[in-house]
């Protein structure tokens, strides 16, 4: 997959994007609220808005056990983004792939943020949902969700790949800023930026450290 988006306004969006900088309170509130709430999905958004945190480890672990009680008691594996998925793989090796693309880490924002607006409508990529804004125009969001496959052998990799998926999704919400409401996300009233974080809580789907298979016995 081809990098096409412009990049100048790339850069036009990242910027505004920094201005929706991480508060303490706000994060504070969101690790309280999946703390109490004893919801992996919880956790999701929590990794997805603060994949800086100090609580990083600790909320992918405990991501991880209570999805697995989810799936347990459900008696089958959870589904969420179905042929809408961007499929983010970390290798023992510490490759990057995206959708089967060998992909340098710096450049897994701009990949994760086209994925999301799929600007040529590429059939391959996500759809998009129609909205009725509150503005009385329909929008469209992106139904993309991001399948991240972690290593083991490569922890500190892992959350610098999550932090990029991270970025390029605070991009996309100044790009839907743009486009619904034309304004740039950091002028946006608290109605307006709350509503675009609501449609975008979760774009996170993790799947646990796949361990290295021993080697095989030697030959007697």
């Amino acid at each position: 997959m081809k990098v096409v988006f412009p990049f100048a306004v790339l850069i036009g969006m990242i910027s505004q994007s920094c201005g929706f900088q991480e508060t303490q309170s706000g994060h504070d509130q969101t690790w309280h609220k999946a703390v109490e709430s004893e919801d992996f999905f919880e956790y999701a958004h929590f990794i997805q808005e603060y994949p800086n945190s100090e609580h990083f480890n600790t909320a992918l672990a405990n991501y991880f056990s209570l999805r697995e009680a989810y799936e347990d008691s459900a008696g089958v594996p959870l589904l969420c983004c179905l042929g809408n998925c961007g499929r983010l793989e970390l290798d023992s090796n510490g490759r990057i792939m995206f959708e089967g693309e060998v992909i340098l880490i710096d450049s897994l924002r701009s990949y994760a943020l086209e994925f999301l607006i799929n600007e040529s409508q590429d059939p391959t990529m996500p759809s998009q949902k129609r909205l009725a804004l509150f503005t009385g125009k329909p929008g469209y969001v992106s139904k993309g969700y991001f399948e991240i496959y972690l290593n083991q052998d490569s922890t500190g990799r892992n959350q610098i790949a999550i932090t990029q998926v991270s970025n390029a999704i605070q991009d996309y919400k100044a790009f839907l800023s743009e486009t619904w409401f034309n304004t740039s996300i950091k002028s946006l009233d608290e109605k307006r930026a709350d509503y675009i974080d609501s449609v975008l809580y979760v774009r996170l789907n993790l799947y646990d450290f796949i361990p290295v298979p021993p080697p095989p016995p030697p030959d007697e």
